[in-house]
Formats: structure tokens, C-alpha cells, sequence
């Protein structure tokens, strides 16, 4: 169980943690990172994780600037003496995270770690996989955007099943503490204290919900495209200056979960490229399903912009973004168009052909 001697600003720091690992692809950066938030947060001096890849065991260990790297033909148990998380809660034979202190008062920050830890290796691993097996550029981007969204959506239900419940369990005893020191009749300046403590914890259960949905929206394997796409225009409309208004036309058909994801990704692409580009004040984001096709639209009021610069001498498309989009309709067999002209807005349009969106 995590202990109640967290703080905001480690919440914070771990929280940053996550976020520069998921951009290392090297295992000895990433300990590294590792190692200067444990020894900030705790009295420990040695970190130890230990992973299953697919053909060996791979240990790294961490003291003062310098990390080691090990290879095991066998399962590479822990030290009884050390802290240790696994990355599975069944077993701490899938792989597991452990520090040179037992202390009770720092085992927190390995349980918040240890997934992180975890992510970041898998994500590694997807990628050091795609990159041998890709036979072209195209491949190895393909292979790498799926391995992302299959990580997405794993981180997804971690953030939600494992951090959100502990949260919510921390803001519920924090409740009850308030409680009990309301029963007595004293120490207002701690009831005050509480009372923000507990109001912090709900914004950050809020965060991280947002988060979750930015990974991956659950609610498209729940309730499919259109849903989705309905609350990423409430989300983009509660959180930036833009207006997003959704419209459906015809009767939604069944689609695979790639071409589903690919279209969903392509939106939420379309509409960042509009919150950071455009200075639109409103985006129309059509949905239109047909006998022959699907086809999604993403249209701005926005300034617009001479396509031709987006492209090289060569003719290929530079823009990141609408790299992204482009690349994304091709794995599925889609199509992409942009159609923009400067002080004429932008529409980004997406067309699946029929045989493709049936499951």
C-alpha cells in the first residue's frame, strides 16, 4: 500500500519521471532517470530491474553514474534485503523493479515507479522488435505506431485500474480522517489542511482520467467510433478557445478495431494541428457513412495555408502531422486529402472504401 507521506510535488516529480522515460529508446538513460528520482525521494543508492525479454533475461543495476547490464539464462531472483515491486501482480518472475532499502516510509515510490519502469521497457522492446523486422521505412513506421497504440491502450488500463484506484482510496481515508477530526471539536487549521489535501487528490483522480482518455478512450471499444469522436469534441471544446461541433450522416457500420483506432487517431490529430495552427474559432467534424464508403471530415474556419509549402522538391509530404495522418489512412487502405487555400480555412478529409469497414 502506498504511504501516506506523499506530497503533490512527488506526485509531480514522478509524474515528469513518467513522461521523459516514455521518450528514451536507451535502457541506460532511462536507469539513470530512474536512479536520481529514487535517491531524491529515499536514503537508497542502488537500483535493480530485472525484465524477460523475449529470449533472456535482462538485469541493469544502478550505482552513483554508473549502470551495468546483465544477460540471464535463468529467472534472476530478488535480495531478500532490497525493496522490491513486480511488473506483474501475479509474479515477480514477469520481471520486477527493487531498491537497496526495506524502509516501509519510501516503498511508494517503487510501487509508483515500477509500472512506469514497466512501460517504458515494453515500449523499448515493441520498438527494438519493429525496427529489426521492418523490411522498408514504411514497415518499420507502421509496426511502430501499432506497438504505440497497443502501449497506449495497456498504459490505459494500468493508469486507471492500478493508480486511479489507489488514489481513490487515498482520497476516501483522507474523508474519513476529516471526518473523525471534525468529531472531536479541534485542530480547525488541520481540518482545513485536509479538507485541500482531499480536493487535491480530485483533481489529480481528474488528471489522470483525462490522461487515461488521451492514451486511449475506452469508450471506443465500448461504444465505437462516433461516441468517441462526440466526447473528443466535448473534451476539445472544454479545454481550448475552439468550438468543436460533431455530425453524423448515415447509419454507422461495423469496422475493424485498426481502421477504427486509425480514424480516431487522424481526428485527434487533425484537431491539434487546428488548436496549434489555424487560429480557428471553430472546427466541423463530419462523420458520413455510405453504401460505397466511410468518410471523415475535419474542417476549420482557420487562416488556411499554401499547401505547396508543406512538401519537398521531391513532393513528399513534411509536415509531421499530416505525415501522421497520411501514413495511418495508407495502413488501413484509406485515402487522405487536404484541401486549404491562405484566409480560406482547412479541410482534412479521410475516406475508407466499404470493403475495408466491414469486420
Amino acid at each position: 500500500m502506498i504511504s501516506m507521506e506523499i506530497s503533490p510535488a512527488d506526485i509531480s516529480m514522478i509524474g515528469r519521471f513518467g513522461r521523459t522515460i516514455a521518450q528514451l529508446h536507451d535502457m541506460r538513460s532511462i536507469m539513470t532517470e530512474a536512479l536520481k528520482i529514487v535517491r531524491t525521494l529515499t536514503s537508497a543508492s542502488e537500483l535493480r530491474v530485472v525484465y524477460a525479454s523475449a529470449t533472456a533475461w535482462k538485469e541493469w543495476h544502478a550505482t552513483g553514474r554508473r549502470v551495468r547490464e546483465f544477460d540471464h539464462a535463468e529467472w534472476p531472483p530478488p535480495s531478500p534485503a532490497a525493496q522490491t515491486v513486480a511488473f506483474e501482480l501475479e509474479s515477480d518472475q514477469h520481471g520486477f523493479a527493487s531498491i537497496s532499502t526495506a524502509s516501509e516510509d519510501t516503498g511508494w515510490v517503487l510501487e509508483l515507479m515500477a509500472p512506469q519502469i514497466s512501460a517504458a521497457l515494453a515500449l523499448h522492446a515493441a520498438v527494438r522488435r519493429a525496427q529489426k523486422n521492418a523490411v522498408s521505412e514504411r514497415e518499420l513506421v507502421r509496426e511502430t505506431m501499432r506497438a504505440r497504440d497497443e502501449e497506449r491502450r495497456r498504459i490505459t488500463h494500468e493508469l486507471h485500474d492500478d493508480v486511479g484506484q489507489t488514489i481513490a482510496t487515498l482520497k476516501l481515508k483522507l474523508k474519513l480522517l476529516e471526518n473523525g477530526i471534525k468529531k472531536t471539536g479541534s485542530a480547525e487549521q488541520a481540518i482545513k489542511e485536509l479538507t485541500e489535501a482531499r480536493n487535491d487528490v480530485g483533481g489529480l483522480l481528474t488528471k489522470i482520467r483525462d490522461l487515461s482518455h488521451t492514451l486511449y478512450p475506452r469508450i471506443l471499444d465500448t461504444l465505437g467510433l462516433v461516441p468517441a469522436l462526440e466526447e473528443l469534441a466535448n473534451q476539445v471544446t472544454g479545454s481550448s478557445k475552439i468550438r468543436v461541433r460533431c455530425a453524423v450522416r448515415g447509419e454507422p457500420r461495423p469496422m475493424d478495431e485498426n481502421t477504427t483506432v486509425a480514424l480516431y487517431r487522424c481526428c485527434q490529430e487533425a484537431l491539434g494541428n487546428a488548436i496549434k495552427h489555424s487560429g480557428a474559432s471553430s472546427v466541423d467534424v463530419g462523420v458520413y457513412f455510405s453504401k460505397r464508403q466511410t468518410r471523415l471530415t475535419v474542417e476549420d474556419n482557420g487562416r488556411g495555408f499554401n499547401p505547396r509549402r508543406f512538401y519537398d522538391a521531391s513532393g513528399k509530404l513534411m509536415s509531421s502531422g499530416f505525415w501522421t495522418i497520411r501514413q495511418r489512412m495508407s495502413d488501413v487502405g484509406g485515402s487522405f486529402r487536404i484541401g486549404t487555400a491562405s484566409g480560406k480555412g482547412t479541410m482534412i478529409e479521410m475516406i475508407i472504401p466499404l470493403s475495408l469497414t466491414t469486420t
